[in-house]
């Protein structure tokens, strides 16, 4: 009895010291852009705690490598990424997470293979892909990955300065099935 308490208080303790050394990062970013999003710049290893506290934040997209430090492909994808956040895109920020350390988070994302990115937005997975993509493929899945998340605002329905809409708008209400109105 004796036996298992002391080990009860030694993993309550060593849980709450891991806790502990385990401060949640900074705001890292270096500036703002002119529509006010965060240009981060850094490309950092997450624990748990901090991959939970990026993915909260609503004003980034957030593109994660899930590796491990003995694999190859991890290696050249993470040179990959971290050029690509050196550049600083507007809204976007790169971290990874080592699967061997925080494998609760490999474990819920199901991770199978690395190097295994994936691209969130409001905390939600909105992109994924598996393997040591070129630079020029990955700023391909990033780039459509921020067009689906932060659609271009859409043009006014008819000119400035005019009062009539546009022939598309004309054409959209007419297609509405008999007896419906558009609003």
């Amino acid at each position: 009895m004796l036996r298992l308490l002391f080990l009860f208080l030694t993993t309550v303790l060593l849980l709450a010291c891991d806790q502990v050394g385990e401060k949640e990062a900074p705001e890292d970013f270096e500036s703002v852009s002119a529509d006010g999003l965060p240009v981060v710049t850094s490309f950092r290893t997450l624990s748990s705690r901090q991959f939970r506290a990026l993915l909260a934040k609503e004003d980034r997209i957030v593109v994660v490598e899930f590796y491990a430090d003995w694999c190859g492909p991890c290696r050249k994808l993470a040179s990959v990424l971290e050029d690509y956040a050196a550049e600083g895109t507007p809204g976007v920020q790169i971290a990874k997470v080592n699967v061997e350390k925080e494998s609760g988070l490999a474990r819920r994302y199901e991770v199978r293979s690395i190097p295994d990115t994936r691209i969130f937005f409001k905390g939600r997975e909105i992109g994924r892909f598996v393997g040591a993509l070129g630079k020029a493929e990955v700023e391909k899945r990033i780039t459509a990955a921020v067009r689906e998340a932060r659609p271009k605002p859409s043009q006014p329905s008819h000119p400035q300065g005019s009062s009539e809409p546009s022939e598309s708008l004309r054409k959209q209400e007419n297609d509405l099935p008999p007896g419906i109105q558009r609003l």
